[in-house]
């Protein structure tokens, strides 16, 4: 099945595993929200999904900037993912 484009024609759609992370309460005064995508894979942004809060509060204890603490959070899920996922 294709996707129409506006001369008629269409192009090959193919489906993605998308998993959003929301969380309205993620600290007392904050949210986290994220949208993981993991092309052909659905395991890889539901183990993402599940782990990132814990991981996040982790790495916001080690590190004072948002941007490291972000930073090392993305770091610390990427080795987090078993090979067999990728």
């Amino acid at each position: 099945m294709g996707a129409p484009l506006g001369d008629g024609t269409s192009v090959p759609v193919s489906r993605l595993c998308v998993n959003i992370l929301k969380q309205l309460r993620f600290n007392t005064d904050e949210s986290l929200f994220g949208m993981f995508d993991g092309g052909h894979n659905s395991n890889v942004p539901q183990l993402i999904v599940k782990r990132m809060p814990d991981v996040l509060r982790d790495a916001m204890m080690h590190h004072d900037s948002p941007s490291d603490f972000m930073k090392y959070a993305m770091l610390a899920m990427h080795r987090s993912v078993p090979p067999s996922f990728n």
